[in-house]
């Protein structure tokens, strides 16, 4: 199975001289045993874009120090990628920024949390069996 990989962040130096990028962080700790998945990154921040969303068998969005309100000319293009990802029944997965990303794909919003100041709550739109699912997540 072939995972790409959405680099939407860069780890600060120091973290990248001790563990590696974001996308280096989550290859070694799914592939920790045996090389189970291949792996494709794409750097959106350096403009490397899949071609489309079939591109990859699976989808993760690593997490960013930018926030997903902020006006950035590829937050748009990452979105419509992530939306055709989630409407072709496509593996994804987020972490913080991502899956910030993700939501609303999913018909979930990202609202912050008036209670916690740097915590963001993910609120699906559908009530599933009458809960409500809050996805908490630390903003860096």
């Amino acid at each position: 199975m072939k995972i790409g990989i959405l680099l939407v962040g860069r780890a600060t130096d120091d973290l990248v001289e001790k563990y590696g990028t974001y996308a280096e962080m989550l290859i070694s700790l799914i592939n920790s045993k045996e090389e189970v998945f291949e792996f494709k990154t794409f750097n959106i921040l350096d403009s490397v874009l899949p071609k489309n969303h079939l591109e990859c068998d699976g989808w993760i969005v690593t997490g960013s120090p930018h926030g997903v309100y902020e006006e950035h000319s590829w937050i748009p293009t990452v979105s419509e990628l992530i939306n055709d990802i989630y409407h072709a029944s496509l593996p994804i997965f987020g972490v913080c920024f991502g899956h910030q990303l993700i939501a609303p794909a999913g018909l979930a919003a990202m609202l912050r949390n008036p209670l916690r100041a740097g915590v963001w709550v993910c609120i699906p739109m559908k009530l599933i069996i009458r809960q409500t699912i809050w996805v908490i997540c630390q903003k860096s």
